[in-house]
């Protein structure tokens, strides 16, 4: 039998390979049944070179058990949370976004809340009214801000069913949200006592729109699941050559949702009403009147409104 050496400074039959005595190999690490344990898996535990740093079996001392359950793991060989976790009740968690444990183990987040960055707060889209939180797009009591109730109707978009979804479509805050785009040289526009009024040269042409481009996120959601009335008063001091008048995208590609060109405005005052249920939603819409003119007149509109129903 040739010369054995202790491969590992213990009992040389620890070495034993098919009744031979390992000869000539000296190990860092614990030798197994003939083979050097590896510097990543250096101690024998149950037969099997390991790891009492990461293994979950074997963790910090052999037959240590480190349970999976809750999410824990062998690290540095302590049974212990990934990082970035917390031990709540014998579960990892994570105290800035679990809403049973926000901030502190055992803090839920109620009333619609949910725990962000530690802290229970409401959900993006929706704010805090009476303690629960509460989408004012759709909440029929608290339509467009807190305690604003729609009573009958239905709140959608933040507004109630039957009110103007344009902001100050009245003019009584003057020209505010409203402009004035591709028009000819010589036009004028903006405000004349309680009406916005565009005056034309012949021949001439300008579309007054809102909102203007400054204030696009006023622009209002169209529905299919809706119904709608656009409606309009203006008046002219002597017959436009084209008038249209149109619902429809903000920004480009400019879409139209409704769009007429079937109303004349004359001297007096008018009030144009059209109904309709649009083909399609657009998640932005404001309003447009296109104006030509053969002869040099004058445009005044005094109210302008787009309904929901």
């Amino acid at each position: 039998m040739p010369a054995s050496v202790d491969c590992d400074g213990k009992t040389p039959v620890s070495c034993a390979n098919n009744g031979m005595w390992l000869s000539g190999t000296t190990c860092t690490n614990d030798c197994n049944k003939g083979t050097c344990c590896s510097t990543s898996a250096p101690t024998v535990c149950g037969g099997a070179c390991v790891s009492l740093q990461t293994s979950n079996a074997n963790c910090g001392g052999c037959g240590a058990l480190c349970s999976t359950a809750g999410g824990h793991t062998c690290q540095a060989g302590v049974c212990q949370c990934p990082t970035g976790m917390t031990d709540c009740g014998g579960t990892c968690v994570s105290l800035t976004s679990s809403n049973a444990n926000c901030g502190v183990c055992g803090i839920p987040c109620t009333n619609g809340r949910t725990c962000q960055a530690g802290v229970c707060a409401c959900p993006t889209g929706s704010q805090e009214c009476a303690g629960i939180c509460t989408n004012v797009q759709t909440d029929n009591a608290n339509c467009g801000a807190c305690g604003a109730s729609c009573g009958t109707s239905t709140c959608y978009g933040g507004n109630c069913g039957g009110s103007n979804l344009i902001t100050n479509g009245d003019f009584s805050d003057g020209g505010t949200y409203w402009t004035v785009t591709q028009a000819a040289v010589g036009v004028v526009y903006g405000m004349l006592g309680s009406s916005y009024c565009v005056s034309l040269p012949s021949y001439e042409s300008a579309t007054l729109g809102w909102p203007d481009r400054l204030n696009t996120s006023l622009a209002v959601p169209i529905d299919t699941s809706y119904g709608y009335t656009f409606s309009y008063t203006v008046s002219t001091t002597s017959a436009l050559r084209s008038f249209t008048a149109k619902v429809g995208h903000v920004v480009s590609p400019y879409t139209s949702v409704y769009s007429t060109t079937l109303d004349s405005p004359g001297v007096t005052a008018t009030q144009f009403t059209h109904s309709f249920t649009p083909t399609y939603s657009d998640t932005g819409a404001g309003v447009a009147f296109t104006l030509y003119a053969s002869d040099a007149t004058t445009v005044c509109f005094s109210d302008v409104s787009l309904v929901r129903h």
